[in-house]
């Protein structure tokens, strides 16, 4: 008789799912309940576009052809509590789990298995849920100003602390949610699960591919911020309308394409 076996990939992957479901559910459902879910769906729910494309790297990993890995007893478990943090009315949790889900299956795994790669995804993946707004908590005091002394600089105007001076004198804040780390975690997210969607093996030249890309989408965002102080009569566009979203579609295109060409490399060199 045959018996029948859950293969880990497609565990982690339903696990990692589920998890980074709940963790993005509250923005998720007030998109849908306030513009409907066409719009909602256009905009992408106002969620990073580096997310959903980290949940479709899961999915496409998981359904690879390849031998099968039979589910372990501790793999069951870890779904059990993934599947209680997806319960709880709390993103917090939910991410922890997307975290905690990366750390088992990918520690746990040999390297190249699918089961691994998409243990990478999920951590670089908790990057963003979580590591990104602890750093921001922790260091904002200082990396603010770092902002503000770099955009006011380029600008050619003045600035104390996060606080800039227009072109016009008057002054705007650099709050945690205009700040350059945001950048960096998406840049972390896209090449960690286009790596593994291309399983491609985690070398030094890939890592400063990596950093490489951090740097440009930083600058990216230190280019709004500059525009912003440049040009103080367009501020909601550039801030939250518009020209803000243009420059968002612009350092994901940046991170893309420097990710994509190493990528492309990596993938050319002779075994």
């Amino acid at each position: 008789m045959r018996t029948w076996t859950i293969d880990r990939g497609i565990l982690a992957a339903f696990c990692g799912i589920l998890a980074g479901l709940n963790a993005i559910s509250a923005p998720l459902i007030e998109a849908v309940v306030k513009v409907g879910p066409l719009y909602a769906s256009a905009t992408l729910a106002g969620i990073s576009a580096g997310i959903w494309f980290a949940f479709a790297g899961c999915y496409l990993i998981a359904r690879e052809d390849g031998p099968a890995e039979p589910a372990r007893s501790t793999d069951f478990a870890i779904a059990a509590c993934t599947g209680i943090a997806a319960l709880i009315p709390f993103a917090e949790a939910a991410s922890l789990a997307v975290f905690a889900g990366g750390m088992y299956f990918g520690l746990t795994s040999r390297a190249g298995t699918r089961t691994r790669r998409i243990g990478i995804v999920l951590l670089a993946m908790s990057g963003t849920m979580i590591w990104g707004r602890i750093v921001l908590a922790l260091f904002s005091p200082v990396l603010l100003p770092l902002d503000g002394a770099l955009v006011s600089a380029l600008a050619g105007t003045n600035a104390s602390g996060n606080v800039v001076e227009f072109v016009d004198g008057n002054r705007f804040v650099i709050g945690k949610g205009c700040s350059s780390v945001h950048n960096l975690t998406f840049a972390v997210l896209l090449w960690g699960t286009v790596t593994q969607l291309l399983a491609l093996p985690i070398t030094g030249r890939q890592i400063m591919v990596c950093v490489f890309a951090m740097v440009a989408t930083a600058m990216v965002n230190v280019c709004r911020l500059v525009t912003i102080a440049l040009f103080p009569a367009r501020f909601e566009f550039l801030h939250a309308g518009d020209g803000g979203a243009m420059f968002g579609w612009a350092s994901m295109l940046v991170a893309a394409a420097i990710i994509g060409r190493g990528a492309y490399v990596e993938a050319r060199r002779p075994v």
